[in-house]
């Protein structure tokens, strides 16, 4: 997530929106594998740490301004 929104600069909400996107696909593709298992909470996990990332990236441009004196 930080890869995609710091370097490539996408925004943020796409950013979200694309990892979240990418979470369900991949535990799709776990749950179709006789070797992996595809699990709800694993992609409720990958879900939580994208909105974890939004959050703090978001308070840090709202709170991380400097005032001017």
């Amino acid at each position: 997530m930080w890869i995609l929104h710091s370097l490539i600069k996408l925004p943020l909400l796409n950013s979200a929106i694309c990892v979240i996107f990418y979470g369900a696909l991949s535990e799709v593709g776990q749950y179709y594998l006789g070797f992996r298992n595809g699990e709800i909470r694993d992609f409720v996990a990958d879900i939580i740490g994208v909105l974890l990332f939004v959050l703090l990236k978001w308070m840090s441009m709202v709170y991380g301004k400097k005032q001017p004196i």
